[in-house]
């Protein structure tokens, strides 16, 4: 990557409004070098803006980022109308609704499972067959951690509730031992700080769910900020739930 970046930072070369209008003349004239001169000294811009993205957006490969930017580039750059704009701003539109195209498209969702999902309707029944109330008797019994029987015996963590764990997990086949209870040990076992709180209040861990403006509100912080966060987090509890 640094070598790319060395290589078209060193290809750049700085254009005039003149100079636009010179070589967007030479385009429409059907001149494939002008073209590629343009194309070219707008790839560092590609870079600049798909590292901003990939910032946020861990989950998207960079090198898939400026790939699809260079596409987008060279679409801005077959549509551009010097009369409309320069070429750079022409380009930052194409380039970022690509990009915001293809995050939403390739955004991690987070999948229980069926085995994990049948393992928390297992311990469950398992748990209810103890002729125990106590939390910490049953973990003994079991050999559980007394905080996972704690969830699975709490009326909401252990519910069948299909729309709730698809809306959370993503899934789209349903399964009839679907626990939210799985998504919750994921989210206590693997998110810390921040992001466990925020991704907590999203799934409503310690209450009802919160809306992502509801978030905002009550932690101070921006829409695009939470939204960062809960995809972070979707990202990290995949990969473990699939590990």
């Amino acid at each position: 990557m640094e070598q790319y970046k060395k290589e078209i930072t060193e290809l750049y070369e700085r254009m005039t409004k003149d100079d636009q209008i010179e070589l967007h003349n030479k385009i429409t004239r059907g001149d494939v070098g002008a073209r590629d001169r343009v194309i070219q000294n707008c790839l560092p811009l590609v870079v600049r803006i798909a590292e901003n993205y990939h910032k946020n957006n861990k989950h998207v490969d960079l090198d898939d980022l400026i790939q699809e930017g260079n596409m987008a580039l060279i679409k801005a750059v077959d549509k551009w109308d010097v009369n409309r704009g320069n070429i750079t701003t022409v380009a930052t539109f194409y380039i970022r609704n690509t990009f915001n195209d293809m995050i939403n498209d390739s955004r991690y969702k987070v999948v229980t499972p069926y085995t994990l999902s049948r393992t928390a309707a297992e311990d469950l029944r398992k748990i209810k067959n103890v002729d125990s109330n106590d939390a910490y008797e049953i973990a003994m019994r079991l050999k559980m951690k007394p905080k996972r029987v704690k969830r699975l015996l709490n009326s909401k963590a252990s519910r069948v509730d299909f729309d709730y764990v698809k809306d959370i997990c993503g899934e789209e086949k349903e399964e009839p031992r679907k626990c939210i209870s799985d998504v919750y040990e994921l989210c206590e076992n693997n998110l810390e700080g921040i992001d466990k709180q925020v991704f907590g209040m999203y799934i409503g861990m310690h209450g009802h769910r919160m809306k992502i403006k509801q978030i905002c509100t009550n932690l101070n912080m921006t829409e695009q900020d939470v939204r960062s966060i809960i995809n972070r987090c979707k990202t990290t509890l995949k990969r473990v739930a699939n590990a």
